[in-house]
């Protein structure tokens, strides 16, 4: 089940900073972000310490990178692949608000989609906020440089679905994330919290269907250029 927290340190509570790492498998690395503006309103970004952190963060594990006037960086060893999650998604996050107190810069999506962008080793950027599901490319004409937008729908209202990704080395120079959603395995009528989230979203007056997405956007293989091949 992974360490106490999910990788939220008792550091992270003294220093009031939400963005930390843990280990999804061995060689996959999952960094969760904090995106919301503590200047208030629901849209997010990136304060400028949090960025930086990333950076750097990505650097160390990656064995090859771009800088950013996009000259190729190599390092020893193999790196790790990343999966990086967040509340907001790159379109959400443009409340550019100083931080409260120390008017710290803040780092709009668009940034921080092409920070990722820089790091082959960056497999998906997972995210929700919209309550819908949806899948796109982050496009780049070095393939190595390309990663996939997964975002998906609310666990407390309809479509009510969780989504499972999974990581594959095709062995042939090309990576497959195999996404795939799920459903609470309970009864539509029960007293469990699991059948009155059930309940409550079929009989939910206000459900928009287009949420669920396309086909595109729900069960999918999403391929990926293995970094450097």
């Amino acid at each position: 089940m992974g360490p106490a927290g999910h990788g939220f340190t008792e550091a992270n509570a003294e220093e009031g900073t939400g963005y930390y790492t843990f280990e999804i498998a061995p060689g996959v690395t999952g960094v969760a972000l904090d995106s919301t503006n503590r200047a208030g309103f629901t849209e997010g970004s990136l304060g400028h310490a949090q960025y930086r952190w990333l950076e750097k963060l990505l650097e160390k594990g990656s064995s090859r990178w771009y800088d950013g006037l996009g000259r190729l960086q190599t390092a020893e060893g193999e790196g790790t692949y990343f999966i990086v999650f967040s509340h907001h998604t790159p379109g959400t996050m443009n409340n550019l608000l100083p931080e409260p107190g120390n008017g710290e810069l803040r780092h709009a999506g668009w940034d921080v989609a092409d920070l990722l962008g820089r790091f082959p080793h960056v497999l998906a950027w997972v995210n929700g906020h919209t309550h819908t599901n949806a899948v796109a490319v982050h496009q780049h004409r070095v393939p190595e440089r390309r990663y996939w937008k997964i975002t998906t729908a609310s666990r407390v209202d309809f479509p009510q679905q969780a989504r499972v990704v999974e990581v594959v080395d095709n062995r042939d120079g090309t990576l497959s994330l195999l996404s795939t959603l799920i459903e609470a395995k309970a009864p539509y009528q029960g007293d469990s919290l699991a059948s009155l989230y059930r309940e409550l979203s079929f009989n939910d007056i206000h459900a928009d269907h287009a949420q669920e997405g396309e086909a595109t956007d729900r069960n999918v293989e999403l391929l990926l250029t293995r970094p450097g091949a």
